[in-house]
């Protein structure tokens, strides 16, 4: 039986070569690549006011180890989420804008002399104050009455969650798009694999 199988492996070893086997292997991983929905965490400190904070943390405090860093910033992080959701943190102030139409609407402004802006500049910096009051903004355009965060479908350019429709045509893009990865990865199969390809169209 060992001898049989032995027998096997190696016809099957000569059929599949090391760099058939790798292209097996990455059919998942070039899937994973592909585009998915741009989803935002609403209401909360982004990574990228994170990673700020970190090298703010890291000036100010050069004796730190990186973890002692780290542990330090994620314990304000989450205090900072808990004042932008907070019901006394209002630092904005309604104001007329236009749309594009031109017809007159209610919108908001920054009010960058709130005490908590204010404090937090202190602590920080402008940049790092900047983005929590934008964050606040977007909550309050999100979901001014709830005061929770929550996952959007996000447009990085207009700054705004997506409506179903644009959330849809994302959908197809991301589904057309795999399906020409597919497509791709089985044109690859068939051409390292000519007799695997042939007898799998005969099955068909």
């Amino acid at each position: 039986q060992n001898k049989e199988l032995n027998e096997k492996s190696a016809d099957f070893l000569e059929l599949i070569t090391k760099t058939e086997i790798e292209a097996f292997l990455n059919i998942n991983s070039t899937l994973k690549k592909g585009r998915e929905l741009p989803l935002r965490r609403v209401g909360e400190v982004q990574d990228t006011t994170v990673e700020k904070m970190v090298t703010c943390y890291k000036k100010k405090n050069k004796s730190l180890e990186d973890f002692e860093v780290h542990m330090a910033v994620a314990e304000k992080v989450q205090n900072i989420n808990t004042t932008l959701r907070g019901a006394n943190f209002r630092p904005l102030k309604v104001v007329s804008t236009k749309d594009e139409r031109g017809k007159e609407k209610n919108g908001y402004a920054i009010i960058y002399d709130d005490p908590e802006l204010v404090r937090i500049k202190e602590e920080w910096d402008e940049d790092i104050m900047q983005d929590i009051a934008e964050e606040r903004l977007r909550l309050e355009k999100i979901n001014a009455s709830g005061q929770y965060a929550s996952w959007e479908v996000w447009d990085s350019v207009m700054d705004d969650r997506m409506n179903p429709f644009e959330v849809a045509q994302k959908l197809i893009g991301i589904l057309l798009d795999q399906k020409s990865i597919i497509d791709e990865q089985k044109s690859t199969i068939d051409e390292l694999m000519p007799n695997q390809g042939s007898r799998r169209r005969r099955q068909r």
